[in-house]
């Protein structure tokens, strides 16, 4: 009896752990902190890298130090991206890179398959998901029509270059995630859980950090999210349980559709009234500049780029987190010089793990999303939502290296991992939403 309420103060303490370390990648701007190390070593590495490791430890003790089938598949996954130390540029950098990667990420997804395995817990998650993105979300809208982050400024201004971007060129926001793309990117994430949860409470106060987050995505000024978002809301619809199907749920769809215009008249109210979100909207929207960005602008360029890298370097690449030394040696004169990055995710695998490395990571993901669809065609659950928030996700990485900021990185493992661990019953549907 003592043996087993121990057993579950223990597994408290590691959720609420992981809860802790969630809430602290999400609302503390860790981007601006590189200056401040241990060691040698930024904060990040030791607070976040040392907390996912204990975490990973304590987590597989609890578990009988049992490897699952996911597990396996995450070595796979390591052991390919591995491969890049083959021809890497700079072999201790890849080494860096690669335990970095493990500690802010696939360790992450290995802890949660763990962790989150009752339903108490993950209604528990969401609600903590949500609400903290909630605050991200308040903290950046505040920012946007501010003209400057309240908490953060004095802080962006002197560590961070791309805060002082967004406030005179760019528009958008920081916030807590450093770049109002990064940001757009974690929030689209947690969209579709967003929703689901709101339509499943009787109050629309559920809906509050739906809408926070559809708001922030708005002025963030990102088009790949805006776009991405449209297209998940409709493949969010696509499946028959999420539709209209009585009179209960077609009142909260009316309820919802309205509070949604009441937010889109308060957008169209503030471009008459805040100058800098009109000048952000016309900016933003201007075919001239779409179609700049779609074949003139560094992104388009780094396609090149990376076809140059992969001529010389086409299995293995230049080693993972090398890209950045060999931008101005392999970049398309149409790439910005000081600007080492390919903004694309899957460019930068490409590039730095060459097309072996880059096949076993859509290996991977193509197969966990598999079981998650059928998962979720098994059993009513939030499966559906973090299936349409993933795909969101990996939508998004053509718009953005997001592996290589923490809070998204960190938020799509969990997410990834908390739905690979989802226990079903055949007999009972055990749904929190419910």
């Amino acid at each position: 009896m003592n043996k087993s309420k121990n057993n579950n103060k223990f597994d408290k303490i590691l959720f609420y752990m992981l809860l802790g370390l969630f809430l602290i990648v999400s609302l503390v701007p860790f981007h601006s902190f590189l200056h401040i190390k241990l060691f040698n070593f930024p904060t990040h590495y030791l607070i976040v890298g040392g907390g996912v490791f204990l975490l990973m430890l304590l987590s597989w003790w609890k578990k009988d130090m049992k490897f699952f089938p996911f597990d396996k598949s995450l070595l796979f996954l390591f052991v390919g991206f591995s491969l890049s130390l083959i021809t890497s540029v700079d072999r201790l950098n890849t080494l860096k890179t690669l335990i970095s990667f493990f500690l802010r990420g696939m360790g992450v997804a290995f802890i949660a398959v763990r962790i989150i395995d009752s339903n108490k817990k993950k209604e528990i998650l969401i609600r903590v998901l949500l609400w903290g993105s909630s605050l991200v979300c308040l903290l950046g809208l505040v920012e946007f029509f501010m003209g400057y982050n309240p908490i953060f400024h004095r802080l962006y201004l002197s560590y961070s270059v791309l805060y002082k971007e967004i406030l005179k060129y760019r528009g958008g926001m920081a916030s807590t995630i450093g770049h109002p793309v990064a940001l757009a990117a974690y929030l689209v994430l947690l969209f579709p859980i967003a929703l689901r949860f709101g339509q499943s409470k009787k109050s629309l106060f559920a809906f509050i950090p739906f809408f926070l987050i559809v708001a922030t995505i708005i002025f963030s000024f990102t088009r790949g999210a805006w776009l991405i978002t449209i297209i998940m809301l409709i493949l969010y619809f696509l499946k028959k349980e999420y539709r209209p199907s009585n009179i209960a749920f077609t009142r909260k769809i009316f309820k919802l559709i309205l509070f949604g215009s009441g937010v889109f008249l308060i957008i169209i109210f503030s471009c008459f009234f805040f100058p800098r979100a009109k000048q952000s909207f016309i900016k933003r929207i201007n075919y001239k500049t779409i179609k700049n960005d779609l074949l003139y602008s560094h992104r388009a360029g780094s396609y090149y780029t990376t076809l140059n890298i992969l001529r010389k370097f086409p299995f293995f690449g230049v080693g993972m987190g090398n890209y950045p030394q060999v931008h101005r040696l392999y970049r398309n004169k149409q790439t910005i010089e000081h600007l080492e990055t390919p903004d694309n995710m899957y460019l930068r695998l490409l590039s730095e793990t060459g097309i072996i490395g880059t096949l076993i990571f859509l290996i991977f993901i193509a197969f966990w999303l598999n079981r998650l669809w059928v998962n979720s065609k098994i059993t009513n659950n939030f499966q559906w939502a973090l299936i349409c928030g993933l795909i969101g996700f990996l939508l998004n990485l053509f718009t953005s290296d997001l592996f290589c900021w923490l809070a998204p990185q960190f938020a799509f493992w969990l997410l990834l991992g908390v739905g690979v661990g989802y226990k079903f019953d055949l007999q009972r549907e055990n749904d929190f939403f419910k």
